[in-house]
């Protein structure tokens, strides 16, 4: 009895030591396990903190110091951090270990996220007011830190730049050279809108239901023109030259309108001119009595011809000095040559003498033709000079009592 209570006693004894010693085996093997995953954990938040500085110095390469932004970034930037992000392990849980353990470097990674994640929410919406900003006009006007002055898209409104400006207003945390640029080319852009309003309305003014006004004048068009010419927008601009030809037109149209009715009444006023100077004179010429004076420096001559002598005679006429005088002279010939020129200068001053008569009333010029030579008698005077003229061609004012063989008178 005492041999099988001995028995069971040592096998129980075997027993209990076995169990002990599986115990501890298993608690070692699985105290190992847990080691390595610890070490895993420790080596992958490592390895994350790594990546994560690296994000971090990539997402600082996209701006420069005075905040301008680089040209390669882009919105897939950002997603693609964003989804990086997510992917990291930053808890206990993710690496199954317990709640305290590794606590601080899982807590240096839930940094390192946050600071990305704010750096690209942050460039984001620099990005975000940077392109609403090139928006505003045909093609980027600003890239990096290079800015153009160029024309405003198509579709510019006043609503359009209202909301970039508000929304610059929310984007722009501190003033840098970048924010100075993006509130320039916004002002810009309001600018030009303004002119392209300005310049409409200007045009506006000279079309009614879409014809051009027939009042419009040259300085309308050079002042539509020089507001047209301070349009950039290359489609805002060709609508209006379509007009802007059309008010040339209608203006180069009045202009010859307004030339031909000056020419006419030009030559109305001539004509009424001329008739009044006409019925002036003919006034003159008929109140002035016969062989008075006359305003004319040059006598009025009468020749006539009588049977072998020719005698003229020259009416009392007003000199300069509002004194008068008076001429005659009679010639004789004798021989039948003189008689023959007598006869004919009697003949050719006839007409001459009549001419002579009727235009003497002023402005009148005396031409005579003597064939022969003879002498020249003393101007309004009676006697014979010591002078002789010879045949040719004189002026009465100068030859006076001269028996012309023609005389003949030109106003």
């Amino acid at each position: 009895m005492q041999l099988k209570t001995k028995h069971i006693i040592t096998v129980t004894s075997i027993l209990l030591g076995s169990i002990t010693i599986g115990g501890s085996a298993v608690y070692a093997f699985n105290l190992h396990k847990h080691d390595e995953l610890v070490a895993d954990a420790r080596n992958e938040l490592k390895t994350e903190k790594e990546s994560l500085a690296s994000t971090l110095d990539i997402l600082k390469r996209y701006e420069t110091k005075s905040g301008y932004l680089s040209n390669e970034l882009n919105q897939e930037d950002f997603e693609s951090i964003r989804n990086k992000l997510e992917n990291v392990k930053d808890s206990s849980t993710d690496f199954s270990l317990d709640k305290d353990e590794l606590k601080d470097e899982i807590n240096v990674i839930k940094l390192d996220k946050q600071e990305i994640a704010d750096e690209v929410s942050r460039l984001e919406a620099k990005l975000e007011a940077q392109n609403a900003v090139n928006n505003l006009f045909i093609e980027k006007a600003i890239i990096e830190a290079d800015t153009k002055d160029i024309a405003v898209s198509d579709d510019i409104s006043k609503d359009k730049i209202d909301g970039v400006k508000e929304l610059l207003g929310k984007r722009i945390e501190e003033e840098t050279d970048w924010s100075k640029a993006l509130l320039k080319l916004t002002e810009n852009a309001d600018s030009q809108l303004i002119q392209i309003n300005k310049t409409e309305k200007t045009f506006e003014k000279m079309f009614t239901d879409g014809s051009v006004n027939t009042s419009v004048t040259r300085t309308d068009y050079e002042t539509a023109k020089e507001q047209l010419e301070k349009v950039k927008n290359e489609n805002s601009k060709k609508k209006l030259e379509e007009k802007l030809g059309k008010v040339l037109t209608q203006v180069e149209n009045n202009e010859k309108q307004a030339k031909k009715e000056a020419e006419e009444r030009a030559k109305q006023k001539a004509k009424e001119e001329a008739q009044t100077q006409v019925e002036k004179s003919s006034s003159n010429n008929s109140t002035q009595p016969s062989g008075g004076p006359s305003n004319s420096s040059v006598p009025s001559r009468n020749i006539s011809k009588t049977s072998g002598s020719t005698t003229e005679s020259t009416s009392p006429q007003s000199n300069s000095n509002g004194s008068s005088y008076e001429s005659s002279s009679s010639h004789s010939d004798t021989s039948s040559s003189s008689s023959n020129k007598s006869s004919n200068a009697s003949s050719n001053v006839g007409s001459g003498s009549s001419d002579t008569s009727s235009s003497n009333g002023g402005g009148t010029t005396a031409i005579g033709k003597k064939t022969g030579e003879g002498k020249i008698k003393n101007y309004g005077g009676s006697g014979e000079s010591g002078s002789t003229y010879e045949k040719g061609t004189f002026d009465a004012k100068d030859l006076d009592g001269v028996p012309w063989d023609s005389f003949t008178t030109s106003n």
